[in-house]
């Protein structure tokens, strides 16, 4: 079976014109709902998932790991404020 690239003999352009302009509508038309389909499906699945537990353990963590960075920050400083006091001493 060959296929035609052009229009057929008995087909007139302007029909072939309207085949493909409602090809291409019913094309764009299936693409919309799937699309939405897409686009509904994404949604009640960030709506199912249950970020929040996740983002407040993060939030837990990197307060943790803030408090541990300032415990350090102060004892380095203590630190260098002792070699300070014991370079001008002796």
């Amino acid at each position: 079976m060959l296929r035609q690239c052009g229009p057929a003999a008995d087909q007139s352009p302007v029909l072939d014109m309207t085949l493909e302009r409602e090809l291409y509508a019913a094309a764009m038309a299936a693409d919309e709902k799937v699309n939405m389909k897409l686009s509904a499906r994404c949604e009640q699945r960030l709506h199912e998932a249950s970020w929040q537990d996740e983002l407040d353990k993060m939030k837990q963590v990197v307060d943790e790991l803030d408090t541990k960075l300032e415990y350090v920050r102060d004892r380095v400083a203590r630190q260098s404020g002792l070699l300070r006091m014991s370079s001008i001493l002796v």
